[in-house]
């Protein structure tokens, strides 16, 4: 946003962002080139549903944030007079006073707030470095079923406010201090990464020109609306996708259902020839509850997803896609490739190693229950690696580890366990067959990488097939328990007794029952 400047130019109040520059070689790739736009139609044609004209005509009449004479918002037009010329707290009461008065509900329940975090820090995601975070202008606070408090981070106190909770985040420069496009839309992506990793089922951007809110206050109140929306479909929420916390056999079913259904459809997409790239938790939603299989782990997000070209390979790894946690350990090798054509083709293989990296961090981040727990030293000796120290330590797990860590043993049914060292094993033959290879001439190379490739269904089918065992025993174990604790009757107890209470009809699953717990949350 944009506010009217004084003529006496004022000193901004510095930029807190950590490691800004790092964030934004993480995001640059992906926005590609700068789109000017002139026109204000799509901007005008935003959130038309949420007020209508007259709604938003009586609010302009009655409220003190908006000077019909004038055609003006009464913002200070000298912030060199305010209190260390800032320009926050101006722009936080209006956008309050907006929401206060159309958002009536969300306001007085405390479900949408303007927090004014310009000296906060907003910590980012676990995956990125512990120096990385930001400090927007102003964000917009939500609570929800999609929104939960910040977790817990290198032992620091929890925070009220984190990306994991907003709704919105808004920078605010004065005119005559605008940053270029290119720069306004850099910062705005970070924001939106750092969203969309804590938020796992969140995704959409938009986009529009500049826009002069003292002249066209109507389409500024409703990006606001929409911006602050309770309803969580308006904000780019998938409201169909939750996490439901239910007995530890269940939940340990929904994991192994999930991360079984988006593999198939990896397959599916392969045999298209289309490659994901970027596989990793915040792009694998859990269906709806009760899903059939086919629907119970849905793969999102093709941003990074490529073709294959005419000989039928894809393009060379590049270490550059992906959360390098959840990344393949040819992948991270590239790294000290200074010639990427000299990489190995990314195929399906570290697509599969990612997904198991997903079940990994999960079993010793959660258990069955939903429960959270720290940060493993694992995951945080992979992190404190990069390039091929990453790799080999990522290598040594897949090969040396053959046994059940103790640590996780307790926390998850045998049956999932079973899934989870089955498919490291897997993984740990092609690991070491590729690591064959990178000591191969070019022509064996070539050899070697076209003979996987012909077992690609081979090998869908062996991890497909380990998924379906695993969730075969679950249903097993389900019924045994659920046989071990019918009551015994004689004859004439069943008699007296209501026969509903006694055999309930299929269609009575009590799980429909059970209320939906707020999802956990995934992200890493």
């Amino acid at each position: 946003m944009q506010t009217r400047s004084s003529t006496k130019r004022i000193k901004p109040f510095p930029k807190l962002n950590n490691g800004v520059e790092d964030q934004k070689k993480l995001v640059l790739p992906e926005l590609g080139p700068v789109v000017e736009l002139v026109d204000q139609s799509f901007a005008r044609s935003l959130y038309q549903d949420l007020a209508s004209d007259s709604a938003i005509d009586n609010f302009l009449k009655s409220s003190r944030f908006y000077s019909l004479p004038e055609r003006r918002w009464g913002l200070p037009q000298d912030y060199s007079k305010l209190l260390d010329t800032n320009h926050q707290t101006p722009m936080c009461n209006l956008i309050s006073g907006i929401i206060r008065k159309l958002w009536g509900d969300a306001f007085r329940h405390g479900t949408r707030k303007v927090v004014d975090t310009h000296s906060t820090e907003l910590r980012h995601s676990l995956e990125d470095p512990p120096t990385h975070s930001s400090r927007p202008s102003l964000v917009i606070k939500a609570t929800g079923p999609s929104f939960q408090l910040p977790r817990i981070k290198n032992g620091k106190p929890r925070t009220k406010t984190g990306f994991s909770n907003i709704a919105t985040c808004i920078e605010l420069q004065v005119e005559g201090e605008e940053r270029p496009v290119s720069e306004q839309l850099a910062q705005a992506a970070i924001y939106a990464r750092q969203l969309f990793m804590q938020q796992p089922n969140r995704r959409g951007a938009q986009y529009t020109p500049p826009l002069d809110f003292d002249d066209d206050p109507h389409t500024f109140v409703r990006i606001v609306l929409g911006l602050s929306s309770p309803n969580e479909e308006d904000i780019g929420l998938d409201t169909s996708i939750h996490w439901r916390i239910e007995d530890g056999r269940k939940s340990a079913k929904q994991l192994l259902g999930a991360l079984r259904d988006a593999i198939a459809g990896h397959r599916n997409l392969h045999k298209r020839g289309t490659l994901h790239r970027d596989v990793s938790p915040q792009n694998v939603l859990l269906g709806k509850p009760g899903a059939e299989p086919g629907e119970r782990g849905i793969l999102i997000d093709f941003d990074m997803a490529t073709r294959c070209d005419e000989t039928g390979f894809h393009p060379p790894i590049d270490w550059r896609i992906g959360i390098p946690l959840f990344q393949s350990t040819q992948l991270l090798y590239s790294v000290d490739f200074e010639d990427p054509q000299k990489a190995f083709a990314h195929d399906h293989v570290d697509d599969l190693e990612s997904f198991f990296y997903i079940l990994t961090y999960i079993v010793y981040t959660y258990d069955s229950r939903g429960n959270t727990y720290p940060r493993h030293e694992l995951f945080k000796e992979w992190k404190s690696y990069a390039g091929h120290n990453a790799a080999d330590a990522k290598g040594v797990y897949l090969v040396s580890e053959t046994d059940v860590d103790p640590i996780i043993a307790p926390r998850w049914p045998n049956a999932l366990l079973d899934v989870f060292c089955g498919f490291r094993t897997f993984l740990a033959d092609l690991f070491e067959d590729r690591q064959h290879a990178r000591r191969m001439e070019p022509e064996e190379v070539l050899e070697l990488l076209e003979e996987m490739a012909s077992k690609v269904d081979q090998h869908y089918d062996e991890v497909l097939q380990m998924f379906d065992t695993g969730i075969q025993a679950l249903d097993n174990a389900e019924n045994e328990s659920a046989t071990a604790k019918a009551p015994l009757t004689d004859l004439d107890s069943v008699s007296v007794q209501s026969s509903s209470h006694l055999k309930r009809p299929r269609e009575e699953d009590p799980d429909t029952h059970l209320p939906t717990a707020k999802r956990s949350n995934f992200s890493a």
